[in-house]
């Protein structure tokens, strides 16, 4: 089944309308549940028929909810509702089976029986969005808190801009406050040798400035490299929401616990990694923080980041276009085969989504 309207506007769609993705196999049945979903004044953001197209959406779309069907061409759609609950992400169930069929973990979800009644419907997009899109931000990381603690944060945060470039944090002295990106990138770099190189990336994933909540100076500089949208909270106004609230405390200790583990993968990648498994595992990273397989990256980038001369990753990008794995310009890349640049990088980069989400999830448990 191909995505249905992915690209023109729902037809009654209100500005800033709820964003839902459609998962159903049927493409008539399909049809029915976009009518409904429209037909309340919300978007549908994808409607797609197969577990794999389903989960690509689920990690990348940006959505507030979604409405599955259990079996999708013999296959349960329970992987997609992991992902869904990795990013903070509600949804509901509409199909012909019993809810017995759901895995203990799920069967507090709402199951609504075929055919689907449209005053059922309707109440159950409600619930399901109801306090999630209102304070979406587009961070995964403060998206996935629970409904309270995004609730207060809500009214501590201010919307700023990341302009490339922009140093946020400086290695050895301490911040002021911590900066959540929503579809801004920053670079954290380290110095070894007297020349500078970069340790991770965060981007709509995670937050910034975490030392200036602990009392310590940063490690890293951080400084944007892809410019875009944030948020900024001060240092001290989120120490005192962190003295109420444990939950989210732990949630920032477990992405603490991910930039750590990104850090050690670096140090990997730079002591054993090739040229070019570096470069491709640069790449993986900035498209999984823009959701993006078109980069717009230069050579020169590449190269500061990585420490490297630039005649070397152009040399390293020339070899992954004989590949196959990318197509490269002057001021631009696109990744063509994500698959076998992670099987070159062999276990130099762990996914965004896995390690972030998993660590999350694992800290609200």
């Amino acid at each position: 089944m191909q995505a249905l309207d992915q690209s023109s506007p729902s037809r009654s769609a209100r500005p800033g309308a709820p964003r839902v993705l459609v998962v159903e196999d049927n493409h008539l049945a399909a049809e029915d549940l976009c009518d409904l979903v429209r037909d309340h004044g919300f978007e549908v953001a994808a409607a797609v028929g197969t577990v794999e197209k389903a989960l690509t959406a689920a990690r990348y779309e940006a959505i507030d909810g979604a409405v599955l069907d259990v079996n999708l061409h013999g296959t349960h759609s329970f992987p997609i509702c992991t992902v869904l609950q990795q990013r903070g992400i509600p949804f509901f169930f509409v199909t012909g089976y019993p809810e017995t069929v759901l895995p203990p973990g799920l069967r507090a979800s709402d199951l609504l029986a075929k055919p689907v009644e449209p005053s059922v419907f309707r109440l159950a997009l409600d619930s399901m969005i109801a306090g999630h899109a209102a304070t979406r931000t587009g961070n995964t990381l403060l998206d996935s808190l629970a409904q309270p603690d995004r609730a207060e944060l809500w009214e501590l945060m201010t919307p700023v801009t990341l302009t490339t470039g922009r140093l946020l944090d400086e290695r050895g002295q301490a911040g002021d406050a911590v900066i959540f990106p929503v579809d801004g990138v920053v670079s954290l770099t380290g110095e070894s040798q007297g020349r500078s190189i970069e340790v991770g990336l965060v981007g709509f994933e995670g937050v910034t400035g975490l030392s200036s909540i602990l009392g310590t100076s940063s490690l890293f500089d951080a400084r944007v490299c892809i410019g875009g949208k944030g948020y900024r909270i001060d240092a001290r106004a989120l120490e005192r929401r962190l003295a109420v609230s444990g939950a989210l405390g732990m949630q920032l200790l477990a992405y603490d616990q991910v930039l750590v583990s990104q850090v050690g993968e670096a140090v990997v990648a730079h002591g054993r990694g090739t040229i070019t498994q570096r470069v491709a595992r640069r790449l993986l990273m900035t498209q999984d923080r823009i959701r993006s397989p078109n980069l717009a990256l230069t050579h020169e980038a590449v190269s500061n980041a990585l420490g490297v001369r630039r005649a070397s990753v152009t040399v390293a990008l020339q070899i992954l276009e004989g590949e196959g794995m990318i197509r490269a310009s002057r001021k631009s890349i696109r990744i063509l085969d994500r698959r076998r640049l992670m099987q070159l990088v062999d276990g130099m980069y762990t996914p965004l989504l896995r390690d972030v989400s998993g660590a999350v999830r694992r800290a609200m448990i």
